[in-house]
């Protein structure tokens, strides 16, 4: 009998086995009014529509899911997660869909900038090549362990919100040490006559240690502002939560 319960605890176990991504990079983001877009100098623009899929109001967002396409010079399919705090995946997808050749598995922080602080939360998601979900984009909800309330599995009766999205690279002053791993970028979002303005910036830390994560995002909001003469928006926070709220 000892040997039967001792088993039965090694399956479940190993029923729920999970793991917590090891996060080293991330992307930092300050909004700012859509007025001054004139005075930031940009190259490279490309305009795109996002649209995002939800049940009724924003109930997969409060959840913590996006479910999110791009349509432009290239197509996109994302089911993305986002939390404050850390969580865990089901380890075999997890290793499953990171070398997935169907799609991209990604895992970072993403920081806002807030007049007295900053907000960081961590994030992972599956990105396909694709213009509607793929088995792929199932297996990741499922390897967030978090059932995705009000979802039947595909996006026939959702309610879509559609964002006019025009984005540049910024140019930087000649000689300037640039933070992160590419040129930061400009991204203008437009919906029901709304505008919003971000700059963002993607690094690459050494390692994963919360020290080492706080300098890189530190740093990369004050190199934002620095090169941004003017002053960010009074409203901060993701561009999700705001095109929903509209």
């Amino acid at each position: 009998m000892k040997k039967l319960c001792f088993l039965l605890i090694l399956l479940s176990m190993e029923a729920f086995a999970g793991i917590y991504p090891v996060i080293d990079s991330g992307e930092v983001k300050i909004n700012y009014p859509c007025g001054i877009l004139n005075l930031i100098p940009k190259d490279k623009e490309e305009k795109e529509i996002i649209t995002f899929f939800e049940k009724s109001g924003d109930s997969f967002h409060h959840q913590g899911f996006i479910l999110r396409k791009r349509s432009g010079e290239e197509e996109d399919f994302t089911v993305k997660y986002r939390a404050t705090e850390a969580f865990v995946l089901d380890d075999y997808l997890y290793g499953r869909l990171s070398n997935s050749a169907a799609g991209e598995m990604k895992c970072e922080f993403d920081s806002n900038y807030h007049l007295s602080r900053f907000h960081t939360s961590r994030s992972c998601s599956f990105k396909t090549l694709s213009n509607d979900l793929l088995p792929e984009h199932l297996e990741f909800i499922e390897m967030i362990k978090r059932p995705l309330s009000g979802f039947s599995g595909s996006l026939t009766g959702l309610r879509t919100v559609e964002i006019a999205s025009t984005s540049w690279k910024l140019v930087l002053p000649t000689g300037t040490k640039n933070p992160f791993i590419k040129k930061p970028s400009v991204e203008r979002w437009e919906l029901k006559g709304h505008c919003l303005l971000e700059v963002s910036g993607k690094y690459q830390a050494s390692s994963s240690s919360p020290d080492v994560i706080q300098a890189h995002i530190k740093e990369g909001l004050v190199f934002l502002q620095q090169v941004i003469k003017s002053a960010p928006d009074s409203h901060q926070g993701g561009k999700i939560s705001w095109a929903l709220g509209l």
